[in-house]
């Protein structure tokens, strides 16, 4: 799905639509206190919510689903960042008979973050003080970062109530992508002349007796071959 959303005119697009038009500049409205309102509206410059939602509106169309992670900040007491997790390291474990939340999140760590952990190079350790102590311990012991609901949540597509994750409406016309790519890939090996009509040559007169040797036809075989590639190729022999 990723490739068809980088290469593909009509889907790359079509998402990308999906994603911008619908989400305009807007204004807090109901915060009567200047200083509320003024306190929020650099929050969100802070964060870059504009940006961010825009992000977000993507990954819901294109891949199905969203998971931002909103960092928070005990100084400042409010949000400080927003970072989108990729939904390839997600887990997502629920059960619809489970009272209330029911949703718990795990984020694999990628080879990158295991890296950084696992890694004695002083920049690899700057980056290490930045991360949580839970992020650090999950990893020495091989197991999946939980994430906790304050901060991280689930904007899924869902196709039906009971599903865990989030579906694609790319999914709808993936078929009629892939038959295209083949088409493509025909067009191309022909373009390419890895294709062509099979072409039978006969070497010898069975009436003059001249039955080529198997010498004679391999060098018969690597002049086609020779030929095949070099526009300026010409044969000249006698009658």
């Amino acid at each position: 799905i990723r490739y068809y959303l980088v290469f593909h005119p009509y889907v790359g697009n079509c998402i990308s639509m999906h994603a911008e038009i619908p989400i305009g500049r807007f204004t807090l409205t109901g915060v009567e206190d200047e200083k509320v309102l003024q306190e929020y509206e650099e929050i969100f410059e802070k964060i870059d919510l504009f940006q961010n939602l825009f992000y977000i509106a993507k990954e819901y169309w294109g891949l199905g689903e969203a998971y931002p992670f909103l960092h928070w900040n005990d100084t400042e007491q409010c949000f400080d960042q927003i970072v989108l997790l990729n939904p390839d390291y997600i887990n997502v474990v629920a059960t619809p008979l489970a009272y209330g939340e029911n949703v718990q999140l795990e984020l694999e760590p990628d080879e990158y973050l295991i890296g950084i952990i696992k890694s004695d190079d002083p920049r690899s350790q700057e980056i290490r003080e930045k991360l949580d102590p839970i992020i650090i311990e999950s990893i020495e012991s091989g197991q999946n970062i939980p994430l906790d609901s304050f901060n991280v949540t689930q904007i899924a597509r869902k196709e039906h109530p009971y599903d865990l994750r989030g579906t694609s409406i790319v999914l709808r016309c993936l078929r009629e992508l892939l038959y295209e790519d083949h088409l493509r890939r025909a067009q191309f090996a022909i373009a390419q002349r890895h294709i062509t009509p099979l072409r039978i040559f006969q070497l010898g007169d069975p009436q003059g007796e001249w039955i080529p040797s198997s010498e004679d036809i391999d060098a018969f075989a690597h002049l086609l071959a020779q030929a095949a590639y070099d526009p300026n190729f010409a044969l000249i022999g006698n009658y």
